[in-house]
Protein backbone atom coordinates (compact mmCIF):
# COMPACT_ATOMS: atom_id res chain seq x y z
CA UNK A 1 0.00 0.00 0.00
CA UNK A 2 2.80 2.35 1.14
CA UNK A 3 4.61 1.76 -2.68
CA UNK A 4 1.60 2.34 -4.30
CA UNK A 5 1.21 5.63 -2.33
CA UNK A 6 4.63 7.00 -3.39
CA UNK A 7 4.16 5.80 -6.41
CA UNK A 8 1.37 7.92 -6.76
CA UNK A 9 3.02 10.72 -5.52
CA UNK A 10 5.98 10.23 -7.88
CA UNK A 11 3.53 10.52 -11.03
CA UNK A 12 1.77 13.86 -9.44
CA UNK A 13 5.37 15.40 -8.42
CA UNK A 14 6.62 14.82 -12.33
CA UNK A 15 3.00 15.48 -13.91
CA UNK A 16 3.43 19.01 -11.97
CA UNK A 17 6.55 19.62 -12.88
CA UNK A 18 6.11 18.80 -16.55
CA UNK A 19 2.97 21.00 -16.66
CA UNK A 20 4.97 23.80 -15.05
CA UNK A 21 7.83 23.57 -17.51
CA UNK A 22 5.07 23.55 -20.49
CA UNK A 23 3.50 27.14 -18.36
CA UNK A 24 7.08 28.60 -18.41
CA UNK A 25 7.97 27.60 -22.30
CA UNK A 26 4.41 29.38 -22.92
CA UNK A 27 4.79 32.36 -21.08
CA UNK A 28 8.26 32.98 -22.45
CA UNK A 29 6.44 32.90 -25.88
CA UNK A 30 4.05 35.58 -24.70
CA UNK A 31 7.32 38.24 -24.43
CA UNK A 32 10.42 38.90 -26.46
CA UNK A 33 13.42 37.96 -24.61
CA UNK A 34 15.45 41.25 -25.14
CA UNK A 35 19.39 41.15 -24.41
CA UNK A 36 21.74 43.93 -23.70
CA UNK A 37 24.34 44.38 -25.96
CA UNK A 38 26.83 42.47 -23.58
CA UNK A 39 23.93 39.90 -22.53
CA UNK A 40 24.23 39.07 -26.64
CA UNK A 41 27.41 39.07 -26.68
CA UNK A 42 28.23 36.32 -23.65
CA UNK A 43 25.39 34.39 -25.65
CA UNK A 44 26.72 34.39 -28.90
CA UNK A 45 30.10 33.03 -27.44
CA UNK A 46 27.95 30.01 -25.97
CA UNK A 47 25.26 29.46 -28.42
CA UNK A 48 25.92 31.43 -32.02
CA UNK A 49 21.99 31.89 -33.56
CA UNK A 50 20.65 34.77 -35.72
CA UNK A 51 20.41 37.94 -34.16
CA UNK A 52 17.57 40.70 -34.69
CA UNK A 53 18.05 43.89 -33.87
CA UNK A 54 15.43 46.68 -33.43
CA UNK A 55 16.85 50.16 -34.32
CA UNK A 56 14.70 52.53 -32.52
CA UNK A 57 15.16 56.23 -30.95
CA UNK A 58 12.58 57.64 -28.76
CA UNK A 59 10.57 60.07 -29.89
CA UNK A 60 9.38 57.47 -32.69
CA UNK A 61 6.14 56.59 -32.75
CA UNK A 62 6.29 54.03 -35.27
CA UNK A 63 8.57 52.29 -33.27
CA UNK A 64 6.46 52.63 -30.73
CA UNK A 65 3.49 51.38 -32.63
CA UNK A 66 5.81 48.18 -33.64
CA UNK A 67 6.65 47.68 -30.20
CA UNK A 68 2.71 47.26 -29.06
CA UNK A 69 1.28 46.05 -32.66
CA UNK A 70 3.84 43.78 -33.84
CA UNK A 71 6.26 42.56 -31.58
CA UNK A 72 3.71 42.05 -28.67
CA UNK A 73 1.60 39.46 -31.21
CA UNK A 74 2.76 35.78 -30.04
CA UNK A 75 3.44 34.67 -33.72
CA UNK A 76 5.75 36.90 -34.16
CA UNK A 77 7.24 36.57 -29.98
CA UNK A 78 7.31 32.93 -30.60
CA UNK A 79 9.52 32.86 -33.77
CA UNK A 80 11.93 35.49 -31.83
CA UNK A 81 12.46 33.30 -29.12
CA UNK A 82 12.85 30.26 -31.21
CA UNK A 83 15.51 31.48 -33.17
CA UNK A 84 16.49 34.91 -32.86
CA UNK A 85 18.89 36.76 -29.51
CA UNK A 86 16.88 39.88 -30.04
CA UNK A 87 18.70 43.55 -29.22
CA UNK A 88 17.19 46.85 -28.78
CA UNK A 89 19.28 49.74 -30.23
CA UNK A 90 18.47 53.81 -29.57
CA UNK A 91 19.79 54.99 -32.74
CA UNK A 92 20.93 58.42 -30.08
CA UNK A 93 22.58 56.28 -27.84
CA UNK A 94 25.42 58.46 -26.57
CA UNK A 95 27.66 55.35 -25.24
CA UNK A 96 30.06 52.96 -26.72
CA UNK A 97 28.75 49.63 -28.36
CA UNK A 98 30.64 46.80 -28.27
CA UNK A 99 29.26 44.49 -31.11
CA UNK A 100 30.70 41.41 -33.20
CA UNK A 101 33.81 42.13 -31.90
CA UNK A 102 34.36 45.72 -32.95
CA UNK A 103 33.45 48.79 -30.59
CA UNK A 104 31.00 51.19 -32.09
CA UNK A 105 31.06 54.95 -30.68
CA UNK A 106 28.40 57.75 -30.68
CA UNK A 107 28.93 60.11 -33.04
CA UNK A 108 28.11 63.49 -32.21
CA UNK A 109 26.34 65.63 -34.98
CA UNK A 110 26.33 69.00 -33.74
CA UNK A 111 23.83 70.71 -31.23
CA UNK A 112 24.06 68.04 -28.80
CA UNK A 113 22.58 65.81 -31.39
CA UNK A 114 24.69 62.54 -32.88
CA UNK A 115 24.02 59.02 -33.60
CA UNK A 116 25.31 55.47 -32.50
CA UNK A 117 28.07 54.48 -34.84
CA UNK A 118 26.79 50.61 -35.34
CA UNK A 119 23.42 52.26 -36.71
CA UNK A 120 25.07 53.58 -39.69
CA UNK A 121 27.14 50.11 -39.69
CA UNK A 122 23.95 48.42 -40.14
CA UNK A 123 22.47 51.41 -42.54
CA UNK A 124 19.59 52.25 -40.69
CA UNK A 125 18.19 54.78 -42.50
CA UNK A 126 14.64 55.36 -40.88
CA UNK A 127 13.09 54.28 -37.64
CA UNK A 128 12.30 51.61 -36.55
CA UNK A 129 14.58 49.40 -38.64
CA UNK A 130 14.44 45.65 -38.35
CA UNK A 131 17.97 43.95 -39.38
CA UNK A 132 18.60 40.08 -39.53
CA UNK A 133 22.49 38.72 -38.72
CA UNK A 134 23.73 35.70 -39.36
CA UNK A 135 25.57 33.71 -36.15
CA UNK A 136 28.55 35.01 -38.13
CA UNK A 137 26.95 38.70 -37.86
CA UNK A 138 26.33 39.06 -41.96
CA UNK A 139 23.31 41.15 -42.95
CA UNK A 140 20.77 39.15 -44.33
CA UNK A 141 17.64 40.99 -44.07
CA UNK A 142 17.06 44.71 -43.42
CA UNK A 143 13.57 46.21 -43.03
CA UNK A 144 12.64 49.66 -43.04
CA UNK A 145 9.46 51.40 -41.04
CA UNK A 146 6.79 49.71 -39.80
CA UNK A 147 5.42 46.29 -40.54
CA UNK A 148 2.37 43.96 -39.64
CA UNK A 149 2.58 40.96 -37.66
CA UNK A 150 1.26 39.29 -40.49
CA UNK A 151 4.18 40.13 -42.98
CA UNK A 152 6.71 39.93 -40.26
CA UNK A 153 6.39 36.47 -38.40
CA UNK A 154 6.81 34.00 -42.09
CA UNK A 155 9.95 36.76 -42.78
CA UNK A 156 11.79 35.94 -39.12
CA UNK A 157 10.63 32.54 -39.96
CA UNK A 158 12.08 32.00 -43.54
CA UNK A 159 15.26 33.54 -42.00
CA UNK A 160 15.74 31.77 -38.29
CA UNK A 161 14.37 28.25 -39.55
CA UNK A 162 16.76 28.78 -42.75
CA UNK A 163 14.44 28.17 -45.22
CA UNK A 164 15.82 30.95 -47.42
CA UNK A 165 18.91 28.30 -48.29
CA UNK A 166 16.95 25.82 -49.57
CA UNK A 167 13.83 27.33 -51.32
CA UNK A 168 12.57 30.18 -53.11
CA UNK A 169 10.50 33.04 -50.66
CA UNK A 170 7.78 32.09 -53.10
CA UNK A 171 7.57 28.28 -52.36
CA UNK A 172 8.30 28.75 -48.60
CA UNK A 173 5.24 31.41 -47.88
CA UNK A 174 2.86 29.24 -50.28
CA UNK A 175 3.66 26.45 -47.69
CA UNK A 176 3.39 28.59 -44.91
CA UNK A 177 -0.07 30.15 -45.93
CA UNK A 178 -1.25 26.39 -46.55
CA UNK A 179 -0.09 25.37 -42.74
CA UNK A 180 -1.79 28.51 -41.32
CA UNK A 181 -5.38 27.58 -43.07
CA UNK A 182 -4.30 24.17 -41.93
CA UNK A 183 -3.85 24.94 -38.10
CA UNK A 184 -7.51 26.62 -37.99
CA UNK A 185 -9.13 23.77 -38.74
Amino acid sequence: MMTQKTLFLSLLLILCGNWASAQKKQKDNKVIQWLSFAQLEKAMQQNPRYILIEVETDWCVYCKMLDKATLSKRKVTKVINEYFYAVKLNAEHPQKIRFGGQVYPFMTQGNNQGIQGLTLALKAKSYPTLVVLSPDYQVIHRHNGYIKAKKLAPILEFLGAEAYKTQSWKDFINTYKKKGKNRGK
